[in-house]
């Protein structure tokens, strides 16, 4: 009897250290949500995030840490690959993206989107002066091999065309060595995202063609496990348009 009577007291003491625990898990990720918002991104796409002396910058990195600031929150970075993004704040381990990302139908079943912050960003089609193709429009690449990265609104609209062997790749870098080695015949990307390539290396061998039509715009991704956070995140932006902290920071990261 003295054994049931043990071990009856034992199982209560056990069970009230577990409710205990769960409840000062809660409260800690309670917490920690209060005070931070955890921001993904992808460091492979200046001017709007990349490596600089080995810490990310950027467009969106300013975009994001002043949202942060403006909701009274401590902003955790984390970099990954592009394509784990949306993944990774699906499961919620991320609560924001800050990733140059388009809203897209599909996008939209996995993940919240904000108002667009940027819009205007149109599509170009470099190619190679040396090469000496001629390529003056969309139907000048039927039949020929275009680099586009994987994911980014290039690849969905030049999805649609026909006659194009497309070639994805992870990241500008990729895109602009492949074209420059002669492995494609162009490369289709937005403007603002081949400006800082083009400052760095010039203009000059390069054949710079828009894309009639086309107008990329930026939103900030929110995880649907975080759904508290999409009218916070939209009125910071909000107010950054209202007092004009976006247009100052398009002009910090030469943004057209």
């Amino acid at each position: 009897m003295i054994k049931k009577i043990t071990l009856i007291v034992v199982l209560i003491i056990a069970s009230i250290m577990l409710l205990w625990h769960i409840a000062q898990k809660k409260h800690t990720v309670t917490k920690r949500d209060k005070e931070f918002i955890i921001v993904g991104t992808n460091a492979e796409y200046p001017p709007f995030s990349f490596m600089k002396n080995d810490t990310i910058v950027g467009f969106d990195i300013d975009i994001a840490q002043e949202v942060a600031n403006r909701l009274n929150k401590k902003m955790i970075l984390r970099d990954m690959p592009f394509d784990t993004l949306i993944p990774e704040a699906q499961i919620g381990s991320i609560q924001l993206i800050a990733a140059g990302i388009t809203t897209t139908k599909e996008r939209e079943k996995n993940l919240l989107f904000t108002k667009p912050y940027i819009s205007g960003d149109p599509l170009i089609i470099i190619s190679m002066k040396s090469d000496n193709q001629h390529i003056k429009s969309i139907n000048d690449l039927v039949g020929k091999k275009v680099v586009v990265n994987e994911g980014f609104i290039a690849d969905f609209y030049m999805s649609e065309k026909k006659g194009i062997e497309l070639i994805r790749l992870g990241t500008l870098s990729e895109g602009f060595l492949a074209l420059k080695a002669g492995q494609v015949d162009a490369f289709v990307t937005a403007r603002n995202s081949a400006q800082p390539f083009f400052e760095k290396q010039g203009v000059d061998s390069f054949n710079i063609v828009p894309v009639e039509g086309t107008s990329d715009s930026y939103s900030l991704g929110i995880s649907k496990k975080h759904p508290q956070l999409l009218e916070q995140v939209q009125k910071a932006l909000h107010s950054m348009e209202t007092d004009n902290t976006i247009d100052t920071l398009k002009k910090k990261w030469n943004i057209q």
